[in-house]
């Protein structure tokens, strides 16, 4: 009814199971039959070499294998996206003409910011700017360059800018929008601390 041996594989702890009438006592390092005290056949274990071998030759051979050629470009420039004007973001998601932040004011808090032409064209919008680092404050000191405004300057122009520097076509959904900035940190880091203390003086201010 049983086979003579009858080994079950085992990974973490000692099993213990029936062979013919003799139990088998399973160990993770050592597996024998207590009829028998036979030790089943080991595979042997294949060389790293050939491993690697065969490894390699699996990676050649999906390396070669044909990949299907993309369809030829129609010769009608029209389909080709690299011959169309680039769209605005307004125009692309059908954004609504009315709404252009007009009355508000929203308050950026980033590593740096920069006077752009688009924020500050024909007439700054920009309420008011203060650095935590040094502590000093005014619109004025947005005219001084520096390596860490580009950030800030960037997500405050895509949120707000007005489209200045391309004739009003490239704007935002917000170009009549209010902003307060205020630098929280630097080129390399902003701490959650800082941003804290830059939420205060908006709040207070």
């Amino acid at each position: 009814m049983y086979s003579k041996h009858w080994f079950l594989a085992l990974k973490r702890r000692p099993f213990y199971w029936q062979c013919g009438y003799a139990p088998i006592v399973f160990l993770p390092a050592m597996r024998l039959c207590a009829d028998c005290n036979e030790r089943p056949l080991k595979k042997e274990r294949q060389p790293d070499h050939q491993v690697k071998a065969e490894i390699e030759g699996q990676i050649q051979l999906e390396s070669n294998a044909r990949i299907p050629a993309a369809p030829l470009r129609s010769q009608d420039a029209s389909h080709d996206p690299r011959s169309r004007a680039p769209l605005p973001i307004g125009e692309r998601i059908g954004a609504h003409d009315k709404f252009t932040g007009r009355g508000v004011v929203c308050a950026f808090l980033d590593s740096g910011f920069y006077a752009h032409p688009d924020l500050t064209t024909p007439h700054s919008r920009v309420h008011a700017y203060f650095d935590l680092m040094s502590g000093k404050s005014g619109v004025e000191l947005l005219e001084q360059p520096d390596a860490s405004s580009w950030h800030g300057m960037m997500s405050s122009v895509v949120a707000a800018g007005n489209g200045a520097l391309s004739g009003g076509r490239f704007k935002s959904l917000a170009p009549d929008l209010g902003l307060v900035l205020c630098k929280v940190g630097t080129l390399s880091r902003v701490h959650h601390d800082d941003i804290a203390r830059g939420i205060e003086w908006v709040i207070l201010n």
